[in-house]
This record gives C-alpha cells, sequence and structure tokens, in this order.
C-alpha cells in the first residue's frame, strides 16, 4: 500500500506441504498477520501451490489485489488457474475469485 511498509506472501512450501495462506508483515512494527485466517470458510480459496508467481495491485485506497498466477499444485501438477485475492492489510479481512 502506499506510504505502508509492508511484503506480502501468498502459499509456498513448509517442507512437506504446499501452503494457500495470505500474510503479510508489517515492517514498521515487524509484527505478521495471517490474512486468510480470517475469511469465511466457505469462500473460494486456491489450493495449496508452489512455485507461483504473485503480483500485489493496488485496486483502490482501501483495498489491496494480490493476483496469483499458476504454480504446481500438490498432488496434481502444473497449473494455469489465474486467483484475485483481495483484502485490506489492518483490518484483516480477505476475499477471493477464480478468473479462470
Amino acid at each position: 500500500r502506499r506510504g505502508s511498509k509492508c511484503a506480502v506472501l501468498f502459499g509456498g512450501w513448509n517442507g512437506i506441504h504446499a501452503l494457500n495462506d495470505l500474510w503479510y508483515l508489517d515492517m514498521d512494527v515487524w509484527q505478521w498477520h495471517n490474512i486468510s485466517q480470517e475469511r469465511p470458510k466457505s469462500d473460494l480459496w486456491p489450493t495449496p501451490r508452489t512455485d507461483h508467481t504473485a503480483v500485489l495491485w493496488e485496486a483502490s485506497e482501501e483495498k489491496d489485489i494480490m493476483l496469483v498466477f499458476g504454480g504446481n499444485i500438490e498432488g496434481v501438477g502444473p497449473s494455469s488457474e489465474l486467483w484475485a485475492l483481495g483484502f485490506s492489510p489492518g483490518d484483516g479481512k480477505s476475499s477471493s475469485y477464480s478468473l479462470d
């Protein structure tokens, strides 16, 4: 977000399984926040993956969107899915939708 110091991460690998969690690091206080933990379980959400590409897009002053493309889905293989993960750092809310 403009004017803030943060890093945003989606998914990855814990050494055993692929992950699909969404985190941001507030670099002003060096504190991690699990944004995906606060989402309703009924929401569409990308399956766990590694080796994907992601970019952060400031959609508005209030909302950022992380676009997540491709990667390897555990047990499936390469993916061409495109996901938009919307969130507002600081309020703990997130949402998603598949653009496939």
